[in-house]
């Protein structure tokens, strides 16, 4: 269904071991909901199993009386008269099921059943307009080579920011920093560095009155864009320091990625498209930014046996946790005794560490 574009094309996709990984995925998770809803009672599913199989029964008889009468081959009367009877049996029996449990679960899919139907033609009906506008039928190749007007918006003059303006001035010449001014200190200090560190790109400072980033920053390329002629590119790079653990991406406000995203589903008229493009700046983990100093030795066993106890205690804390939610009076006696005993072991590693470290 998937191929036929009736479900989304993730589905379709074979996996390493070349089986449909993302159906099976869905399918399992569908199935232990509905076993989970149900309590994994068969007497409340078969409702659901009988009227989705009946109406399966009844749909392709009924399916195979259109064949024949459209085709009306040799010996079709026959088969069609057999076809018929079976798909006025089954549908009989759909009807006296979904009458008979509709109170036991067959309204499920007495409802689901249509409204599938329904998700699954407004699925075709999107790829098909997705198709239609990708279609290079009647498109004509763009005119020649655009001249980019680049903006870099900035929040600070840092090393994550030299690599940005590097790579705008390498795509033209017109380049624009501009800076929204939510901290007066923190903008004179970047009009201060900016002569040195500004590699000759011209700093425009926005102001905010309400201390909002994103929207004056996108009512200044609304405006940008009257200036911008059919001929030129507008682009905008943003400078983005990546952090060297995932739980670090948690300490900051994340504004590239707000930013990123406003820019994403800005929306214009025509053909104008501003381009966005991200430069990273990768940051080391704090091991090998830090300078070893001389005579300076790494970790001790001492402090690796006390990072073990900690990380082990954490996860009896969280199984102790768990086993009061789930009220298993055995799982809490064990995960508390062993969070006691290696509270102990801590204790006792940090005093040994405040003896001889």
């Amino acid at each position: 269904m998937a191929r036929d574009r009736f479900l989304p094309r993730q589905l379709a996709n074979l996996g390493d071991r070349l089986v449909f990984a993302n159906g099976i995925i869905l399918l399992a998770v569908l199935s232990g909901l509905l076993i989970y809803l149900f309590q994994a009672s068969t007497h409340s599913l078969i409702p659901l199993y009988a009227v989705g199989v009946f109406v399966s029964f009844t749909l392709s008889q009924s399916g195979m009386v259109r064949k024949w009468w459209q085709e009306r081959g040799r010996g079709w009367t026959h088969s069609i008269l057999f076809n018929l009877a079976g798909a006025a049996a089954t549908a009989l029996v759909l009807v006296v099921v979904a009458v008979a449990k509709f109170a036991r679960g067959a309204w499920i899919v007495a409802l689901l059943i249509p409204g599938l139907v329904l998700l699954m033609r407004g699925i075709w009906l999107h790829y098909r307009d997705v198709a239609r506008q990708l279609s290079l039928e009647g498109a004509r190749l763009p005119d020649g080579r655009l001249q980019h007007r680049v903006v870099v918006p900035i929040s600070g003059i840092n090393r994550g920011v030299l690599p940005a303006l590097r790579y705008a001035r390498s795509l033209s010449d017109d380049v624009t920093a501009v800076m929204v001014d939510i901290d007066p200190g923190a903008t004179a200090e970047v009009r201060a560095r900016w002569e040195r560190w500004g590699m000759g790109v011209p700093l425009r400072i926005l102001d905010s009155p309400y201390r909002s980033v994103l929207g004056p920053f996108l009512r200044y390329l609304d405006e940008l864009e009257w200036e911008v002629g059919f001929d030129q590119q507008l682009t905008v790079v943003l400078p983005e320091f990546v952090p060297a653990r995932w739980w670090h991406f948690l300490l900051h406000n994340q504004t590239a990625l707000l930013l990123k995203a406003a820019l994403y589903f800005r929306r214009r008229q025509g053909t104008r498209v501003t381009v966005v493009t991200d430069v990273p700046y990768y940051l080391a983990a704090p091991e090998a930014a830090r300078p070893e100093l001389p005579g300076e030795a790494g970790p001790t066993p001492l402090d690796r046996a006390l990072r073990a106890g900690a990380a082990l205690l954490l996860l009896a804390g969280v199984g102790f946790v768990v086993a009061l939610t789930l009220h298993v009076a055995a799982l809490q006696i064990a995960f508390g005794l062993a969070a006691l005993a290696l509270l102990g072991v801590v204790a006792g590693l940090l005093f040994l560490r405040a003896l001889f470290v």
